[in-house]
């Protein structure tokens, strides 16, 4: 499993995207990441515009549930991966994964004001993920 991280910092502005690493260990529901290996920062502006807004994608690197699907169903499923990776590629966010689940687009503004600052600064958030927020 891998996470992209996709931030607009206002209309003017394209949206720009980080993927993590692969995750350490994935059970199904739950993932673990190596936090060493996934600390990601964006450059944005001096000041937070109040319209910034984020959005997580889940995506699956490799094909591991279906070695009991007979040969039409793999096909079917590899073409149907290879389309949503083209459309991973034309959002800008790359063809890393196939996407499984995503959060809606958050103001960061309201996050970070909600959130957990750190002992070093920095504020943790959590952000739900739901199998119908591809878009």
């Amino acid at each position: 499993v891998v996470l992209t991280l996709a931030v607009r910092w206002d209309a003017l502005r394209s949206k720009e995207s980080l993927t993590t690493k692969s995750s350490s260990s994935f059970d199904g529901t739950t993932a673990s990441f190596t936090a060493d290996s996934n600390f990601m920062q964006f450059a944005g502006p001096p000041e937070l515009p109040a319209e910034a807004s984020i959005k997580v994608i889940v995506k699956e690197k490799g094909i591991n549930d279906d070695f009991d699907k007979f040969g039409l169903e793999r096909l079917e499923k590899g073409i149907a991966a290879g389309l949503q990776l083209l459309g991973e590629a034309v959002s800008g966010r790359g063809g890393l994964g196939v996407p499984k689940a995503g959060s809606q687009d958050w103001k960061l503004a309201s996050l970070l004001s909600s959130g957990t600052t750190t002992s070093d600064g920095f504020v943790e958030v959590r952000l739900p993920v739901a199998a119908g927020s591809l878009s």
